[in-house]
């Protein structure tokens, strides 16, 4: 049923060896089972399963509002692209904050990568995952400085289970049971709840490392419990260009400064929500990536994708993070809200340093804010200020909330953007998977009466050529009568067969009779009787004639004498 209402539940080749193997399982034992009708069952299971997608309503991964709203679905990349196109501007949050600047929300972490597609490795909280206290993020010693702020939330039209929450979060009031933090990226999510109008305060850590931690810092410890791997057989452009890139960096975050300022300035890449789509790389896997790199146009989910998976051939940890930029201050009963919509959705990467733990970059020219800590000349001066949140000049100068910024610069959001380039790969594949699958049924439904009627072209080649004529043509009036619903056993004589036919085939009389005297003289005389080809085309034709309506079908699609003969039944 999943896979008959939605795709991408299962892989198409998978689902139909999967279907087929069943078929068989139900035919095994069932000797009255018809074989086409098995073949029918199987053409329609298939068919149907993978058409209906594109004929019924979208299902939601999670629960909604049912309204035009933002949909926070199991991996948020997915419909992330979608989201920012959409013609209008969707409310999607408000926060207040005792930040002097807006902050970061994440909604999923997406620390997998296949080379197809990011996605979250744990979407399912354990039941003694309070939010009223949050473990310490991973990687974070005591030796970084912080400050503890809070942020008040009021979420408007986002549906789904993720609840956007600022990273790394330390504590969340004003929520019922049913949310739970989840390991590793600290997001938050809930069984059964829907994020849409939930109201909730959030405590969370504002980091501020100085520049000798970050120079200091490894990229990832012994035993670290993340998948940092590289899958095999990516393109060759993206670990070469990320070493062309960082060839002058001689630390990890270094190296990843030369990452983020590569596409936000140096390598001439430019922010387009419509590029990829017009250009079929819309996505997030290492091929789209590839592409993305030649053609310099994309969004969030292409630079955020970009920068994790060069990050990972660098031997940097990486992960992606879906969520929202910091919004738009504004003025609200003398109090300064935050107001977030659906143009803020967004991508952004996170690289782990031992020590320091998990940090936002933003490579996305035009979206979002730069840490403070991209910017190694301004990192020392920002702590010594109390501000530490972005440096001169480093705001990014278009998208919806530019000048915001994010506390400490070191938001860390649980990623879950990459799931976008699974849904679009394989939305570019599902009309050609499904026209093979189609063109596959329609060849099963089809198969029995093609084989029947290459059975009768072979037996009027055979006739007209003189080979066994009495033996072709007296098989071929046969089944053609048992195809049309009569009944032609095989211990009735030519005779009295033919008597029965004349009978309802009253004008073809003649042409009955002398297929009958040549069967007969064939049998019983030294030299074969005469058959001619025409006459029994003509008996052919005239019985199904006499058959009509479903029968007609039944002889066509379901000939009873193939099916008859397959599962070995005695007429």
């Amino acid at each position: 049923m999943p896979v008959a209402i939605r795709s991408g539940v299962a892989e198409p080749v998978w689902f139909v060896l999967t279907a087929i193997v069943f078929l068989v399982l139900l035919r095994r034992g069932q000797r009255r089972a018809t074989p086409a009708a098995v073949l029918v069952t199987g053409a329609i299971v298939v068919a149907g399963s993978l058409l209906l997608p594109f004929v019924l309503p979208p299902v939601a991964d999670d629960p909604g509002t049912g309204g035009p709203g933002i949909d926070g679905a199991v991996n948020p990349l997915i419909n992330l692209g979608d989201d920012l196109r959409q013609g209008g501007d969707v409310p999607a949050l408000t926060y207040t904050t005792s930040s002097t600047q807006g902050v970061y929300l994440r909604l999923a972490t997406l620390d997998k990568f296949d080379g197809r597609q990011w996605e979250p490795a744990d979407i399912d909280p354990a039941r003694t995952h309070d939010v009223a206290k949050f473990p310490a993020p991973t990687g974070l010693t005591s030796a970084v400085k912080r400050r503890t702020l809070k942020a008040s939330v009021q979420v408007d039209d986002i549906s789904g289970r993720w609840l956007p929450v600022p990273y790394p979060a330390s504590r969340i009031t004003g929520v019922d049971d049913d949310w739970k933090w989840v390991a590793g990226g600290l997001t938050v999510r809930s069984r059964s709840t829907s994020a849409s109008g939930q109201h909730y305060t959030a405590s969370f850590l504002d980091l501020k490392p100085d520049l000798a931690q970050l120079r200091a810092a490894t990229p990832s410890p012994v035993g670290m419990p993340l998948d940092v791997s590289v899958p095999t057989g990516m393109p060759a452009i993206i670990a070469q260009t990320a070493l062309r890139v960082t060839a002058n960096a001689t630390t990890e975050y270094d190296k990843a400064v030369a990452l983020q300022d590569y596409f936000q300035s140096d390598g001439g890449f430019t922010y387009s929500e419509t590029a990829p789509v017009d250009q079929h790389y819309d996505g997030s896997g290492a091929d789209i990536i590839a592409q993305f790199l030649q053609k310099k146009a994309g969004y969030c989910v292409h630079f955020s994708s970009a920068m994790a998976i060069m990050a990972r051939t660098l031997g940097i940890p990486a992960r992606v993070v879906v969520g929202f930029q910091p919004g738009t201050p504004a003025s609200v009963n003398d109090k300064r809200v935050f107001q977030v919509s659906s143009h803020d959705l967004h991508a952004w990467p996170e690289l782990y340093f031992a020590g320091i733990g998990w940090l936002r970059f933003e490579p996305t020219p035009g979206r979002g804010v730069l840490p403070t800590y991209s910017d190694p000349q301004a990192v020392d001066d920002a702590i010594n200020q109390g501000g530490g949140t972005a440096s001169p000049g480093a705001t990014a100068s278009a998208g919806p909330s530019s000048s915001a910024s994010d506390p400490g610069g070191a938001s860390a959001a649980p990623s879950a953007s990459a799931g976008a380039a699974t849904a679009t790969d394989r939305a570019d594949a599902t009309p050609w998977i499904v026209l093979i699958v189609l063109l596959v049924a329609i060849a099963l439904l089809f198969t029995p009466a093609a084989i029947r009627a290459a059975q009768r072209a072979r037996r009027m080649r055979a006739v007209a050529r003189g080979r066994d004529p009495a033996g072709n043509a007296w098989a071929e009036l046969r089944d053609t009568a048992r195809d049309n619903g009569w009944a032609a056993p095989d211990t009735q004589t030519p005779r009295e067969f033919a008597e029965r036919l004349t009978v309802t085939l009253a004008s073809s009389a003649a042409r009955i009779d002398g297929l009958r005297r040549g069967v007969e003289t064939t049998a019983y005389a030294r030299a074969p009787g005469p058959i001619r080809v025409e006459d029994l085309r003509s008996v052919v034709k005239a019985i199904g004639a006499s058959t009509s309506g479903r029968d007609r079908v039944r002889a066509v699609l379901l000939p009873p004498s193939l099916v008859a003969r397959v599962r070995g039944d005695e007429e």
